[in-house]
């Protein structure tokens, strides 16, 4: 049994009303809310850790603590509405609402790691978690699974091939639709696959093997890679997901018309971040060679 067959099988096997869908029949869409105590715990911790690991971070380490705290904190706020919020629930009756939430999980990961989470977070914790968490990380096999995905070449195949399955693949979108377990899988591979591509664009300062010009194709090849999923999204002649015919729509939108518009979400927001991440790259790249001009005309004085 291959694996699409696999987590088709598991969501049919156990269909039933999934949990995600908060919104009821003739309720406001404001009302669903979800209050899922598992994402509210994790929130929570993660928020409160890195607060207190800022807290004990000492001065030499704190060079630009202020732009990062923010930029973690909205990262972080963006998971919790992406899952949280209304948009969670919608997106069980339009494939628009469930790209925006896809966009907003993808769209974390870069924030959050802007923040440079991992010291402040080490930091907050109790000595003897973040001992252990350490331990971990320098396993003979955390590091050598770790080495291989942020590779800049293996980092871009995971997440490409990952949003292509969750979207593309016959029966993947619906599964998830279907499962609870399997919506939960799609958005945690989904980060998970984000995560060490955005290494490679901002990671730690010396841990990145592409310069800023070469950052620039890198994501700008992987833009249009999602650009080329939302146009095929976009310009099917027939709904690609099932699971939308058999549900209640929320907004007068028939199935068809409510995918074409997600694919042309998915692919103008792609296109739009993709333009601005290159023109900051291309500003970062500027200013370094003049820094380095500068230099060298003052060591020539």
């Amino acid at each position: 049994m291959s694996l699409g067959t696999g987590i088709v099988a598991v969501a049919t096997a156990t269909h039933s009303a999934p949990h995600h869908d908060t919104l009821r029949l003739g309720a406001s869409v404001w009302e669903a809310w979800s209050f899922d105590p598992v994402v509210l715990l994790a929130a929570a911790v993660a928020a409160l850790c890195f607060a207190r690991g800022l807290r004990r971070w000492p001065n030499v380490g704190r060079a630009n603590a202020t732009s990062r705290a923010v930029s973690y904190y909205v990262g972080l706020v963006t998971v919790v509405l992406a899952l949280l919020s209304p948009i969670d629930g919608l997106g069980s009756h339009h494939l628009t609402a469930h790209m925006v939430q896809h966009l907003m999980l993808t769209t974390a990961v870069p924030l959050l790691l802007l923040g440079s989470p991992v010291v402040p977070i080490l930091r907050g914790l109790p000595r003897r978690w973040a001992a252990r968490a350490i331990a971990l990380a320098r396993t003979r096999g955390a590091t050598a699974v770790w080495s291989l995905v942020r590779r800049p070449d293996v980092a871009f195949i995971l997440y490409g091939v990952t949003l292509a399955a969750w979207h593309v693949i016959p029966g993947w979108y619906d599964a998830a639709l279907r499962n609870d377990e399997v919506h939960y899988l799609e958005h945690a591979s989904l980060v998970a696959g984000a995560f060490p591509f955005w290494h490679n664009i901002i990671g730690a300062a010396g841990r990145r093997p592409l310069g800023y010009l070469a950052r620039i194709p890198y994501v700008l090849s992987q833009g249009a890679l999602q650009t080329g999923i939302g146009v095929y999204i976009a310009l099917a002649d027939h709904p690609l997901y099932a699971a939308y015919a058999t549900t209640w729509p929320v907004f007068p939108l028939t199935p068809l018309e409510d995918q074409q518009l997600g694919g042309v979400v998915m692919l103008v927001y792609g296109e739009l971040a993709d333009i601005l991440v290159a023109s900051v790259l291309f500003a970062l790249w500027w200013a370094a060679l003049a820094r380095a001009e500068e230099a060298n005309e003052a060591a020539e004085r």
